[in-house]
């Protein structure tokens, strides 16, 4: 079922979408440790790639080794490892698609996981078999894992399914009594610290249930398994930073951990009612679902029963970790999925309340609730497909690559900025480090410090997930103190000015008065009306083709063209040529 449905909603080629950054940076570490020696990065979230000029260029929360490498401190090494084994086993490429199987694989034994939790819960139900296909669907058919277990990957994914073997395996070792699950449990409450931070949360509800479930029959045993959990989270944490520090300073870390955490964490500006908002479109139609077996539940027992409350609170006390780093769960939507264990649970459970009312009629019960799931289900993956504020069309990454290469061929000698954030797109699509927040002037000293001869400002358009439009550049020879200003016209051309100017085209129309923009009875241009257009023209004297200026005598306009009157024959402005305006 979870190869179907990636199968369909699989979508590549000329797309951007939500949180793309996050896939971005996880496929710039993997390159890095592709191409940096393992002796320097051991394996932490290294964002510089390997090579002298790759190193000393500072890129987010990030701080350095000694060799000039910079690691991310807000996540930890696992994230990145494991999708890097992975590919590697499966000797695949290090792009978008080889990151999309592994968070398939992911999605894949989550969902199994998360079948054989609710067996394990419903193995006295008559109606276990039912419950369970409608746990599964409505785990597998949530619009934020489609997201998040999909076209994005971060460590959430991993937590995913840590999170669900947690559950599992506290089960067994309480139920029934398990060395093996208490074994495995206790490994299991080590590692997830250590993948992500909603790790140190899930193991402070387990710490709080062993209290409250315990403390009225054994208060010293009690005591005794919390504070067990409480030192194997802090034995994670020890791992976590020792690793850390095996490569970069104390105070570098320590200050990294704690600017991110007053960054993200609930004394933000955030609101709460944001991210809980937020839970409505993460899950959709799936809250439809719940209501629906609600109101049915009410008009048939009178109540709402729910008999496992023990495994609610367990499931649900993960979900704090959205209210401490409240800023980071609005932020980036895959931070909710763990939204899903509570929802597609409490579906279940008034699934088996409603089959079990039902003593004559259950079966024909079962079909309604079925269907009506179905219907939630593929109406979720409908809408994911179609939402563009998931995925959406865009129109330049082949023209961004362009840029890239002609930039890489003509002008490889350089150095690189861009005034935005560089979040591992730029990096990859040039092959290189570039500096965060920077311009023309800033690079320039840059560039003599390092012996090259451009310093290249790139500049952008802004764009979600810090996957810019390039728009061109700006480059600045140091040998002979000239600025060369690099333009990407509209039909994917490259050119080179020597002054930044911006270039039109006349408007593509030719009828009985006009041809390609021209008109057919006297020196006058057509253009399509833009106010930064009209603007330029109010202000310009003459309109240029780069061989002949044309004095500007007339400019009449409305909200749909403007006409300008030049001296002399200006037919060579004729559409699709460049012009400007100066």
């Amino acid at each position: 079922m979870v190869i179907m449905v990636s199968i369909i909603k699989f979508r590549g080629g000329e797309i951007n979408y939500l949180d793309s950054d996050a896939t971005w940076h996880t496929l710039l570490t993997m390159q890095a440790y592709d191409e940096t020696p393992i002796s320097q990065h051991k394996f932490l979230p290294i964002v510089s790639l390997g090579g002298v000029d790759n190193k000393g260029i500072s890129w987010g929360a990030t701080i350095p080794d000694k060799e000039g490498n910079f690691y991310y401190t807000s996540f930890s090494p696992a994230g990145f490892v494991l999708p890097y084994l992975f590919i590697k086993v499966f000797r695949l490429p290090i792009n978008e698609k080889s990151l999309y199987y592994f968070n398939t694989l992911l999605f894949a034994i989550s969902a199994v996981l998360w079948a054989f939790f609710l067996k394990t819960i419903y193995k006295s139900e008559k109606w276990r078999r039912h419950i369970i296909c409608i746990g599964v669907l409505t785990y597998i058919f949530s619009p934020e894992l489609f997201h998040g277990m999909g076209i994005v990957y971060w460590h959430q994914s991993i937590m995913q399914v840590m999170l669900i073997a947690q559950f599992l395996t506290y089960y067994q070792y309480k139920t029934k009594n398990s060395k093996k699950g208490k074994i495995a449990f206790y490994l299991i409450t080590l590692i997830i610290p250590y993948i992500e931070w909603t790790g140190y949360v899930a193991n402070l509800g387990f710490a709080l249930f062993e209290l409250g479930s315990d403390w009225k029959f054994d208060l010293k045993r009690a005591w005794k398994n919390a504070i067990v959990i409480g030192a194997i989270t802090a034995a994670s944490f020890g791992l976590f930073t020792v690793h850390y520090l095996s490569v970069v300073a104390a105070s570098d870390f320590f200050l990294a951990l704690k600017n991110r955490f007053f960054a993200r964490n609930i004394a933000s500006s955030t609101l709460l009612t944001d991210v809980f908002g937020s839970y409505l479109k993460s899950f959709l139609l799936l809250w439809i679902l719940l209501f629906f077996l609600i109101i049915w539940n009410i008009i048939k027992n009178e109540k709402i029963e729910l008999k496992n409350k023990c495994i609610l609170f367990v499931l649900a006390f993960p979900l704090l970790e959205n209210v401490v780093m409240k800023e980071h769960a609005l932020s980036y939507s895959y931070d909710r999925m763990k939204m899903v264990f509570i929802l597609s649970y409490l579906i279940c459970e008034l699934v088996a309340q409603i089959l079990v009312s039902y003593e004559k009629r259950n079966k024909a019960a079962f079909i309604i609730i079925a269907i009506v799931t179905v219907i939630c289900c593929f109406g979720n993956l409908n809408y994911y497909r179609k939402d563009s504020k998931y995925i959406w069309d865009i129109t330049y990454r082949e023209t961004n690559k362009k840029i890239s290469e002609y930039i890489n061929q003509n002008y490889w000698n350089s150095v690189l900025t861009t005034n935005a954030s560089v979040r591992g797109y730029l990096n990859l699509l040039f092959n290189r480090g570039i500096y965060e927040w920077g311009d023309i002037d800033s690079v320039r000293d840059i560039a003599l410090q390092k012996g090259k001869r451009y310093a290249i400002e790139l500049k952008t358009l802004d764009a979600p997930g810090n996957m810019y439009q390039l728009t061109g550049a700006i480059v600045y020879d140091v040998a002979v103190d000239k600025f060369i200003y690099i333009k990407l016209r509209n039909d994917g051309t490259i050119v080179e000015l020597n002054n930044d100017v911006e270039e039109y085209n006349l408007a593509d129309l030719t009828d009985e008065n006009w041809t390609s923009g021209y008109s057919n009875v006297g020196n006058v241009l057509l253009f399509y009306y833009e106010e930064e257009l009209l603007n330029n023209l109010r202000n310009g004297t003459f309109v240029s083709t780069g061989e002949r200026q044309f004095t500007i005598q007339d400019i009449k306009y409305d909200s749909q063209w403007i006409e300008v009157t030049v001296e002399g024959d200006a037919s060579s402005c004729k559409y699709p040529a460049y012009i400007s305006i100066q």
